[in-house]
């Protein structure tokens, strides 16, 4: 989740006084790639193919969306680091509306 906000300007002319502005997250969904690698088999390097695991990136509209329901899901005191973090809207959720819960 770490959160940055890039600016860089457009290469084509008409554009080359605009600033552009990226909003990335890193997204919680991996992506699953076919790889490959050298193992020693009777002595001799081969190639094995193998599947692995990369941290994949959102970008403008989907980083800012993972962004807030992270906001709205997690609980303060879930991030170990950051223990204000979150909101309390999970404990409201099937809680009828009373007086209380309004303020």
């Amino acid at each position: 989740m770490g959160n940055k906000i890039v600016s860089f300007t457009a290469n084509t002319a008409s554009d080359s006084d605009q600033m552009l502005e990226v909003y990335r997250d890193f997204s919680m969904v991996s992506e699953r790639r076919p790889t490959f690698d050298f193992k020693s088999i009777d002595g001799k390097p081969q190639r094995v193919n193998v599947t692995r695991f990369f941290a994949t990136k959102d970008v403008n509209v989907k980083a800012v969306f993972n962004s807030l329901r992270n906001i709205f899901t997690w609980i303060p005191g879930e991030r170990i680091l950051n223990p204000e973090f979150g909101s309390k809207l999970r404990l409201y959720l099937y809680e009828g509306i009373t007086p209380e819960n309004k303020e």
